[in-house]
This record gives C-alpha cells, structure tokens and sequence, in this order.
C-alpha cells in the first residue's frame, strides 16, 4: 500500500489530501501538523480578487466545478476605494470574495478539514529527515520555506513585513463588501495598506510590505497608518506582527518524491500579496501528480511564470514612488481602465507583466530587493501579537469574541 505524508494542514496541504480522496488514492494519506487543533491559528481573512487571478472568472466557481471543492467566502467584495498618495479611485461590481483564514471555523482550510477523511496529527513538529524514507511521496506544505533549503535553492526576491489589527466599528461603519486601499511610501514604501472587512462586523487594517535585515520601514508606515485611518473610528481588537516572510520561489519544485506546494513552492502574488487560490492549486496539482502520474512541474508552469512576471511589475510600479502610485491611480480612473477591471476583462497584470519583464532596471531603484539572493537556511518567522490599544485600561475585557 502506497502512503502520503503531508506536512502541514493549511490551505495548500488540505486541498491536497482532498484532490487524493477524490481521485481514489487507495493508500494511506498522513497529514502532520505542528498546530495543536484546527482552531488555534490567529483568525483573520485574506482577499481571493477577481482581477489578479484570470483568466479565471469566478475563483470558487472554478473550484466547484473543476475539482468539486466546495468553499464558502465569508463575504463577496463589490466595491473597492484605492488611494494614492493625492488621488483617489473607486470600482463597483463583482471583484473577488472575502475568505475566513486561521483559526475561524469557516477558515478555507477548515472547510476542507470537515471535507476530508484523512488522518490529520495534531501537535507534531515533523521534519523532512523523520518521514523521508517511511512514504513514497512527501508533500512539504508548511507555508513557512523552512525545510526547502534542505532539498533545493530557495531563491528569496524579498523579505517582507505583515503588521495587522482586528478592528470593529466605532465611529466608522464597516462595510463587508468594501475593500479599501492606500499606495504611499508614507505608509508603506514597497508595498500598501489596506482595510478587508471580517465579517459581519469586524475588519482587518493591515500594512505590508518589504524590508530589509536591518530595518523595517512596515512597522513605523503602520504606526502611521493606525494614528491617521484607524484611531477614532475604529476599535483595536488584536494586533499581530509578521517579520521575515519570504517572497520567492525554489529553482524547483518537485525533488525526488518531495512536492513542494504553497509559499513553498512560490505560489505568493508579488504585487498584492495575496495567494490563497494558487495555493490551493498547487495543492490539487500535486495529488493529481501523485494519484495520475501528470507532470507537478508542467502544471505548475503557469503559476511560475505569473509569478515571474508579477516580481517584475511589483519592482516597476513601487520603484517610482509617490509620484508612480498617483499616476496608476490617475490612469486607473479613466473610463477604459474601469471597463478592464469589470469580471471577465482582459489579463491586464499579465500583459502589464510581460511588459515590464523586458524593461532593464537599475541597481538604486530596486536595491531594497534581494536581487536573486541564494541562501542555504531561511530565517524562521518572527511573530508577535498584543491585544487591544496600548491605552486600554483593562485589556482582559477586549477579546474578540466571533459573532456567528
């Protein structure tokens, strides 16, 4: 009998032990993973946008019908407001879902948690070295890159920096189908700001954005960012800070029997950040290697190449600055650039991508990137969280409670 080991339950490992189950693997099907029980990851949401994904038109749609996965959002977004540093723009209509992250019991991985029949090992911190020779296939799906320096270069194109708040309504009301963003080097240089809402009352205010070793500009953009777009309207929940996530990709991404999925296997968006539904796919494409015998790397070609050519636009519109971000607002409030962004347009960011990939860039403007920095061991995350305002008189009395 033929056995799989996963490592990790998130999203990327979850969709593959499904895609197992339902292509009838007959073997045995293992998932490790370090967290204690399904709900003990910080709750937040992520964004699954219409526009960054296609030619996809419908994210979820696409998963239900291709893959019979079926994932409940916990919010669809039809309306969006993006700010630049002196202008501003808005759009209307379908343009992506909200998705429950973390600990949320409707979490995407959740969902397939209750969708799977596969034997999940909580509380095990697992490494490559234990399982390697006991399976015949491996499925490294730990969203963090730690063991993959073990098996193959990790190129690393940035580090990046992820400073949020759970927020509820105070003197501003929070709209669950609103997503509103800022693009400024005041708040965050290389990178953006942005208000996703965590339904039904709450909301996630966000910063990220790269960093260097030495300094994180993040952090003092979200201090900012919270004295000017959050105090007075609304409250501080839970605040969390993540340093040291990488943003890169393995030079491959199957070695041996070892699949790399998830962060691990590239699957972040450069310009936005958010890779939730490439994540699931590269999920689903290992187990159909696995159960099928297809091709893991031909699958995942597109998702590199999207990739490739999303680092490229990333490193040509934040190298401009204030004056870029204005500009792509200014052009993004013409009446073509609008029709574009409306479900079922052209792959705008792919050809935008293109483009860019054939345009030189110089050493100053982009010095704050890796510039395909090899590395041997990838630096563990740095995580920290504090709960409530630091002015909060009694601290204990704040917890966020979810509202179902």
């Amino acid at each position: 009998m033929k056995k799989v080991a996963i490592i990790g339950a998130g999203s990327s490992g979850m969709a593959c032990a499904y895609r197992l189950e339902q292509l009838g693997f007959e073997g045995r099907i293992d998932i490790f993973e370090s967290k204690r029980g399904p709900l003990e990851a910080n709750i937040h949401t992520g964004l699954i946008a219409e526009f960054i994904n296609r030619p996809v038109k419908d994210t979820l749609v696409s998963l239900s019908e291709k893959y019979d996965l079926n994932i409940n959002p916990a919010s669809t977004i039809y309306h969006s407001i993006n700010h630049g540093p002196t202008t501003v723009t808005e759009f209307f209509g379908f343009l992506g879902y909200v998705i429950f992250r973390g600990g949320h019991p409707e979490s995407v991985t959740n969902q397939m948690i209750r969708q799977s029949k596969s034997n999940i090992h909580y509380g095990i911190k697992i490494t490559l070295k234990d399982i390697l020779s006991e399976y015949d296939s491996v499925v490294l799906a730990t969203g963090n890159c730690e063991y993959v320096p073990e098996l193959v270069n990790f190129r690393i194109d940035a580090h990046s920096a992820f400073h949020y708040a759970i927020v509820a309504e105070k003197n501003q009301e929070i709209d669950p189908t609103r997503f509103e963003a800022w693009f400024n080097t005041w708040y965050a240089p290389w990178g953006y700001a942005y208000l996703l809402p965590v339904p039904p009352k709450n909301a996630m205010a966000a910063c990220t954005g790269v960093i260097s070793k030495e300094h994180d500009p993040i952090k003092e953009g979200w201090e900012r960012f919270k004295l000017e777009q959050v105090a007075g309207k609304y409250e501080i929940l839970e605040e969390h800070h993540i340093r040291n996530f990488l943003l890169g990709r393995p030079d491959y991404q199957k070695v041996g029997k070892v699949y790399l999925t998830g962060a691990n296997g590239g699957c972040n968006i450069p310009f936005f950040g958010f890779g939730q539904f490439k994540s699931l796919l590269s999920g689903i494409y290992a187990a159909e290697a696995i159960a099928r015998g297809e091709s893991y790397e031909a699958q995942m070609s597109t998702i590199n190449n999207e990739y490739e050519k999303g680092l490229a636009l990333f490193k040509r519109l934040h190298a401009y600055g204030d004056a870029g971000y204005d500009a792509i607002i200014r052009a993004a409030s013409t009446r073509t650039a609008k029709n574009w962004v409306k479900p079922g347009g052209p792959e705008v960011l792919s050809w935008l991508g293109l483009l860019a990939r054939l345009i030189d860039f110089s050493k100053e403007s982009t010095d704050i990137l890796t510039e395909d920095e090899e590395v041997s061991v990838v630096e563990h995350l740095d995580y920290s969280c504090t709960q409530g305002l630091a002015d909060v008189n009694d601290l204990s009395e704040k917890r966020w409670s979810l509202e179902r």
